[in-house]
């Protein structure tokens, strides 16, 4: 994300938790926080959620623009409530860098297919597809640094039949790690991919 440059969106993703899976139609009952380096968490000044695609996109809603002041920090680490019982808001955290043109501003769609059919879909050594499996992307650099707990999770999603994603996750362009894991069943497996 760009430091101190308004218009930016975020997007947040929404969790059932009672089933461990995105949910949809929430948007309504959806607030945002920021909270810019070591300051106070703020609501945001446009809190209103658009939710991107119930199907496509399930669980994934978006905030913005972004005000000017709510993006001049070095770290900002944005956050969510939702007044339905039982829906879990996954945080979103940000080393900001300085504008440089031609930057893209807005995340990334990433989904199975990302890279080439079926890319990133989650199979076994001998090509079967795993599903109810979860999908989870760290950045490289937090990856790398052992910063792997929930609040660095960029995005999030499940697979379904053939190994294939439920819902792409909105990613800025960078280099990311996948972590696939299935608890009890499939032992957790990475791939590194890069989003451009």
């Amino acid at each position: 994300m760009i430091k101190n440059k308004a218009g930016q969106y975020v997007t947040l993703l929404a969790i059932d938790s009672t089933i461990n899976q995105p949910i949809a139609g929430d948007g309504p009952n959806l607030s945002a926080f920021v909270k810019i380096d070591n300051g106070d968490v703020t609501p945001l000044t446009n809190n209103t959620a658009v939710e991107d695609d119930p199907v496509k996109a399930r669980g994934n809603y978006t905030f913005g623009p972004l005000t000017q002041a709510e993006v001049n920090g070095d770290k900002l680490i944005f956050s969510g409530v939702s007044a339905t019982g039982g829906v879990v808001v996954i945080p979103k955290e940000y080393a900001t860098s300085p504008e440089r043109p031609n930057e893209p501003t807005n995340p990334i769609a990433v989904d199975h297919n990302y890279g080439g059919k079926n890319n990133l879909a989650f199979v076994t050594a001998d090509g079967h597809g795993i599903e109810n499996a979860t999908v989870q992307a760290f950045t490289k650099c937090d990856w790398d640094a052992g910063r792997r707990g929930a609040q660095y999770v960029q995005g999030h999603t499940t697979t379904i039949h053939g190994g294939k994603w439920l819902s792409p996750m909105m990613l800025d362009p960078g280099r990311y790690v996948l972590l696939y894991f299935r608890e009890g069943v499939y032992n957790p497996s990475t791939k590194v991919i890069t989003v451009a």
